[in-house]
C-alpha cells in the first residue's frame, strides 16, 4: 500500500481512530512508513482535542513554539513573533496543528524518513547485477522519466564510478537512483525535487545521519535534494 492510498482511506474513516480496525495491509504500511505513523499520531491527538468540543483551553507551550517556528519559516516576517497568545477553542488549535505541522504537498516529513527509505531501496539492490543504463544526457533522462531535469551530484570523493541510473519511488515520490562503485563497494545517490520536503533544508549545507551500518548524507542544491547512502 502506498501513502496516497493509505491517506485516502484515512480521510474516509467516519469514526474515532481509537475505534477503527485497521486492515493487515494498513498495519503493515504503518510499520514501514514513519510519515503516515506520524499522521496517525497527530490525528489521535486531534480526536482528543475535538472531544473537548469548543471549551476554552490554553495553548500548550510546545504548540506555541512549533507555530512560531513555522510562521518564521513560512512568512519570514518579524511581526509574527509578536503574536499574542490567549485561550482559544480546541478546534482552532486542531486547525492550526493541521496547517502548520502538515503543510501541503511534500512527500517527506523528516530527514529520518528520507534516510530510512533511501537505505531500504539501496539494500534492495545489493547482491544483484547492476544492469541499469547510463544516459548520455542525465537532465533529459530525468525530465522524461521522473518529471524534472536532474544534475549529477558533487560527491565528496573522486575515485568512484557511476555504474547505473534508474527510477525508484521513495514514499510516494518519483526519485532518481544513481548507483556508484568505489573500492569495490557500491553506494547510492537519490535525487528528488526540493518541493517534496515539508521541512527546511539550507542550500549547500550537508546533513549527516547514522543508521546502524549506514551513513546518509542529505543536501540541497539547485532545487534538488540529494541523499547519499554509504
Amino acid at each position: 500500500m502506498k501513502c496516497a492510498a493509505f491517506r485516502k482511506k484515512l480521510a474516509e474513516i467516519d469514526t474515532a481512530l481509537s475505534d477503527h480496525k485497521f486492515t493487515a495491509s494498513e498495519l503493515e504500511h504503518l510499520e514501514k512508513c514513519a510519515s503516515c505513523s506520524k499522521l496517525i499520531k497527530l490525528d489521535q491527538e486531534l480526536d482528543l482535542i475535538i472531544c473537548e468540543e469548543l471549551q476554552q483551553i490554553e495553548v500548550p507551550d510546545r504548540v506555541k513554539e512549533k507555530l512560531r517556528q513555522n510562521m518564521t519559516t513560512k512568512a519570514g516576517s518579524p511581526q509574527h513573533s509578536a503574536l499574542k497568545w490567549v485561550a482559544v477553542p480546541g478546534l482552532a488549535i486542531a486547525a492550526m496543528l493541521v496547517f502548520f505541522l502538515f503543510p501541503h504537498g511534500g512527500s517527506f516529513a523528516s530527514m529520518d524518513e528520507i534516510g530510512q527509505l533511501a537505505i531500504t531501496d539501496h539494500e534492495s539492490h545489493l547482491g544483484r547485477a547492476c544492469n541499469k543504463g547510463i544516459p548520455a544526457d542525465l537532465a533529459a533522462w530525468g525530465k522524461e522519466t521522473i518529471g524534472f531535469a536532474i544534475t549529477a551530484p558533487a560527491l565528496p570523493f573522486t575515485d568512484s564510478e557511476l555504474i547505473g541510473v534508474g527510477k525508484c519511488i521513495l514514499g510516494d515520490c518519483d526519485t532518481a537512483h544513481l548507483t556508484y562503485v568505489r573500492n569495490g563497494k557500491r553506494f547510492s545517490v537519490f535525487i528528488f525535487p526540493a518541493k517534496e520536503t515539508t521541512f527546511s533544508l539550507h542550500k549547500n549545507r550537508n546533513y549527516t545521519l547514522d543508521f546502524d551500518n549506514y551513513r546518509v548524507t542529505i543536501w540541497k542544491s539547485k532545487r534538488q535534494v540529494y541523499a547519499l547512502v554509504t
